[in-house]
């Protein structure tokens, strides 16, 4: 197995949101109010809703002969599976008002998911964008978040660019995606998780 592929396999898009849960309870739990001490819950819940659930869904799909590959070189093919993971998503969210507030940092950071893929969803029905690239840009824009409302983490901003810039070689080293669908995935999954920051100072 080549790097760029070993690269492309860890850092899945379907990982990022446990992967963001994950550190921001870790750099800064003072900001969540967990109820009853449910925090490996909240983990089950993010996994099982962002993880397990599009993967069997991905699989089927592929059984079922509707996608050609679990790669989805097609952009055409991608649609379902966008949608079924938005739906995931958004059930993900739904479920943290019976654990967390849902004006906690971590429903926004779910919010933020939401925006990013319902963009996605409209782009996939005309053109493939980097779903990689959506996904480490809004872990990016998630830290900065976190980063401004707690002045923790400071560190994590730098090693999110550099995992942003070592997927991008990544996705561009295997030939998935032009430099166009790498940028706008980028920019798209970053502006929307930014975007976030407003509400929070809500």
């Amino acid at each position: 197995m080549s790097l760029s592929r070993f690269i492309s396999i860890i850092l899945h898009p379907i990982f990022i949101p446990l992967i963001g849960v994950y550190i921001c309870v870790k750099i800064a739990p003072e900001i969540f109010i967990i109820i009853d001490n449910l925090l490996p819950v909240l983990y089950l819940n993010v996994f099982f809703y962002t993880v397990f659930f599009p993967t069997i869904t991905v699989v089927l799909l592929l059984k079922l002969g509707v996608i050609s590959s679990l790669e989805m070189t097609d952009y055409k093919e991608r649609f379902l599976p966008l949608c079924i993971n938005f739906i995931c998503v958004f059930f993900c969210f739904l479920s943290f008002k019976k654990l967390v507030f849902l004006n906690s940092f971590l429903s926004l950071f779910f919010l933020g998911i939401i925006l990013t893929l319902f963009i996605a969803l409209i782009i996939s029905r005309f053109w493939k964008i980097s779903l990689h690239m959506l996904g480490v840009g809004g872990l990016l824009g998630m830290m900065i978040n976190l980063n401004l409302l707690t002045n923790k983490g400071y560190y994590m901003v730098p090693a999110c660019l550099f995992i942003c810039g070592i997927v991008a070689f990544a996705r561009l080293k295997e030939g998935a995606h032009t430099s166009m669908q790498i940028y706008l995935g980028f920019l798209i999954g970053f502006v929307s998780q930014l975007s976030m920051y407003r509400f929070i100072l809500w």
